[in-house]
């Protein structure tokens, strides 16, 4: 898993690795701590990478991945949601 923690305010990308994840394009679900992530970005058999969401949650939490070939694969307290880690865009901007 990296990265292994991100804001509880969601939005961060993270790629999850294992053995158990699905056949490449099978992947149905994604949960971190038990809300849904916001979207499912790329899949394979051994990876996968995701936009977390908020709920709510902050600690150590689990991350589910579900597919049709290989079922609930879950990696408990895979994750940690840090409610005072804030997430910042930087854009380069010109001024006249």
């Amino acid at each position: 898993m990296s990265p292994s923690e991100g804001p509880a305010a969601g939005n961060t990308i993270i790629t999850i690795i294992g053995t158990s994840l699905g056949s490449g394009s099978d992947i149905t679900a994604v949960t971190v701590g038990g809300a849904s992530v916001l979207s499912i970005n790329q899949q394979s058999s051994s990876q996968v990478i995701v936009v977390t969401s908020s709920d709510g949650s902050k600690g150590t939490v689990d991350v589910v991945v579900v597919s049709t070939s290989k079922g609930t694969t879950r990696l408990d307290d895979g994750f940690t949601l840090n409610p005072g880690i804030a997430k910042f865009e930087f854009r380069s901007i010109t001024i006249p």
